[in-house]
């Protein structure tokens, strides 16, 4: 082969590599620019703690945690989807913007924190009940269920199409709960999550393509508390 074909077939794998890049960049700029998602712990005040820190082994938590999420552009199949830490457990929630915790739109009771436990989420008028297992407890658009020893909470919400500018916001209120042995969390100082972060994905109108975001859980210190 001469130096004439070999350079062009030097040019030709250049050019190659740079469309195949771009279309890399571009795919992964459709995943981030069409939804914001964020989450943040909130109390009546202001930005904060519903419980303020510091944190101590064997005391009974409550948090109050504000998830907002909005569209860039028109996106459709809209799920936005988390886990509490193995620590915590759901008290309640709420699709409407409120000024402070509580009343929710919704209002768990739990028989027992222990698999296979009787759950009941109620809106104040309907009562949906099951058990604290995969299956968990559907509410229209709203899913929450329960896995592992710990009774991780997973929630799923799908709410379908958003069109650019809309807003949604999810407040949830948690707290600690006992472990298998029937100890209050947190049992050991360190430090922990509340969850594992929202995250969000659907399908970006224009384009056809998935699109999603993602935000850090939340994370607190706990000490052990000294005399």
């Amino acid at each position: 082969m001469d130096k004439s074909k070999i350079t062009m077939a030097g040019f030709v794998l250049v050019l190659v590599s740079i469309v195949a890049s771009s279309g890399i960049r571009e795919i992964a700029s459709h995943r981030g620019d069409h939804l914001r998602i964020s989450n943040e712990l909130r109390c009546h005040t202001g930005p904060g703690y519903s419980d303020n820190p510091p944190y101590y082994v064997g005391s009974k938590y409550y948090w109050w945690i504000r998830i907002t999420l909005c569209a860039r552009a028109s996106v459709t199949d809209v799920v936005v989807s988390d886990q509490l830490g193995g620590e915590c457990m759901l008290e309640g929630f709420s699709f409407a913007p409120i000024d402070k915790p509580g009343p929710y739109n919704y209002t768990t009771e739990y028989s027992a924190y222990e698999a296979g436990a009787a759950v009941s989420i109620t809106d104040g008028t309907t009562t949906r009940c099951n058990y604290l297992d995969e299956q968990g407890v559907a509410l229209g658009d709203f899913h929450i269920y329960w896995r592992e020893e710990t009774l991780k909470t997973h929630w799923e919400w799908n709410i379908g199409s958003m069109n650019e500018g809309a807003f949604r916001e999810l407040y949830l209120t948690i707290s600690t709960d006992t472990n298998p042995a029937d100890q209050q969390e947190f049992v050991t100082p360190g430090t922990y999550f509340l969850n594992s972060g929202p995250i969000v994905e659907g399908i970006a109108e224009f384009t056809g393509l998935p699109t999603g975001a993602t935000c850090t859980g939340i994370e607190i210190e706990v000490f052990k508390k000294t005399e």
